[in-house]
């Protein structure tokens, strides 16, 4: 599979860094952040594009351990059975900031 090309700089200077999917709505700001996506039974780390009035998730080609993905869904009582997305916990911030966000 084909990844697109992330400028992870432009992600650093728009990134919101307190988002929350349950709330994207209640006050709207255009940047990035990072969900987790689950389709088909498989968990990835996707990039959250939010704009004005749309949103939108790519799966980016560097990913977490699965077992990262996994316990951050079940700690927002989910599963891998229903396709939906999930916001990301602290354990995955560590590691998005250390291996796509780093200098």
């Amino acid at each position: 599979m084909a990844y697109e090309e992330i400028d992870y700089d432009k992600v650093k200077q728009n990134l919101i860094i307190d988002f929350c999917l349950g709330k994207e709505f209640e006050c709207r700001q255009k940047g990035y952040a990072f969900v987790i996506d689950v389709y088909d039974k498989k968990s990835k780390l996707g990039l959250y594009k939010v704009s004005k009035y749309t949103s939108r998730c790519d799966i980016i080609g560097n990913q977490p351990p699965p077992e990262m993905l996994e316990k951050a869904i079940a700690e927002q009582g989910g599963n891998l059975e229903k396709s939906t997305m999930y916001d990301i916990n602290n354990e995955l911030r560590q590691w998005i900031e250390q291996n796509l966000l780093c200098d």
